[in-house]
Order: C-alpha cells, then sequence, then structure tokens
C-alpha cells in the first residue's frame, strides 16, 4: 500500500527494552505496510501468499502502530473474501485461492482482530456496520 520507506511513529506499547528498540518496530511496521497489497491482502513477504490467521496479526500491529487506514484495508479485504458460510480458506496468493482447505480457528481469531480494530473510538463507521455473511446455500 505504501512504499514502506518513510517515517513511523512508533508507540511506547511496542517497545521492549533489550529485544525490540523504536528502530526495529518502526521497520517492522513498514515492512508490513510495504508489502501489503492495493487491495488489502497482507502477504507473508512481498508475492507470497497469505493466510487469515497471520494477515489478520499484521493487521492488528498495523493498528497498534497507528497506521488505521492500512489495517481497515486488511479488515476489507477480509470480508471480501470470506466464504458464504462464515469461513476462509486456507490459503491466497494474488487474491487467487491457493489452498481450498478450511481452519475454524481463522474464525474466532478473526473475530478478535476485528474488535481490536473496531473498539478503538475512531473507527470507520462502515466497517462496524458489517453484518454477517449471506446464509449458505441449503445442501453445501
Amino acid at each position: 500500500m505504501t512504499a514502506g520507506t518513510g517515517p513511523v511513529a512508533v508507540p511506547e506499547v511496542l517497545l521492549l527494552p533489550g529485544v525490540l528498540d523504536a528502530g526495529q518496530a518502526a521497520a517492522t511496521v513498514r515492512s508490513i505496510l510495504a508489502d501489503q497489497r492495493a487491495d488489502g491482502a497482507i502477504p507473508w513477504f512481498t508475492g507470497g501468499h497469505l493466510d487469515p490467521w497471520d494477515h489478520t496479526e499484521a493487521a492488528m500491529a498495523l493498528d497498534v502502530a497507528g497506521e488505521h487506514a492500512a489495517a481497515e484495508a486488511g479488515y476489507r479485504w477480509l470480508m471480501n473474501h470470506q466464504n458464504s458460510d462464515g469461513s476462509w480458506y486456507s490459503a491466497y496468493t494474488d487474491g487467487v485461492v491457493t489452498d481450498r482447505s478450511r481452519e475454524s480457528n481463522f474464525c474466532a481469531y478473526i473475530a478478535v482482530g476485528a474488535w481490536h480494530h473496531t473498539s478503538r473510538p475512531a473507527t470507520t463507521p462502515s466497517l462496524r456496520s458489517c453484518g454477517p455473511p449471506s446464509p449458505a446455500p441449503s445442501g453445501s
């Protein structure tokens, strides 16, 4: 989404003395921003695949770092790729499903990420108002 080379303000909560300093935390945020695709997808690395669990972790990190618009784009990607039964596939590359298996734990983790994102006061109303997916057709 962004070049990932500009300055990043790092909140104190991301710092752990002797383990993660401000420069390292800022570099991590810049790396996530640089890897995020224009459609909001956050792959493991540029050109790599993503899974909904790690995608959500990266979106949560962006929120904590104050990169709320980028985090919002990540959650919108999830909304746009949710299956009609409420699940997500296990892996995607460049917007294409590469592993059609489904893991039930993804739903819970994504719910935690969405709660984390929408619990901040300035959340975009359109994400707050997203409804459940359409019901799955009978027999599926």
